[in-house]
């Protein structure tokens, strides 16, 4: 979301992703970062969401990924994070871009690290 509507940690994320590194989300994210840029710029937003999402590796969202998201519930995330969560360790990731707080305290209790750059 912060890629495709102007936020205050935007340039320094923008800064952090200079480097080119493989982005990876759940397909959730096709609905969250349209649904949020349409919101927050009804003009621009839809074309810079999907000019974000064209760079990024979206996971499908079948049922064995929302098995894997229910194992989170005692990490007191909200659904739709515990899905993104799951995505992470489908993906194999080390490092996580998360600036909400409950989501970075779930994903370093199960051993995945986070970044928050600007935050």
């Amino acid at each position: 979301m912060k890629l495709a509507v102007s936020e205050p940690e935007t340039e320094a994320l923008q800064a952090y992703l200079s480097s080119d590194p493989v982005l990876v989300s759940s397909a959730l994210a096709v609905v969250e970062v349209q649904r949020g840029a349409r919101i927050a710029e009804p003009r621009v937003g839809a074309q810079r969401a999907r000019a974000v999402l064209e760079r990024i590796v979206l996971l499908d969202l079948d049922r064995e990924l929302l098995e894997e998201a229910v194992s989170f519930s005692s990490a007191h995330v909200r659904s739709l994070d515990a899905i993104h969560l799951a995505s992470a360790f489908r993906a194999g990731t080390r490092t996580m871009l998360v600036y909400d707080r409950r989501l970075a305290e779930a994903a370093g209790a199960a051993g995945i690290g986070t970044v928050a750059p600007g935050a």
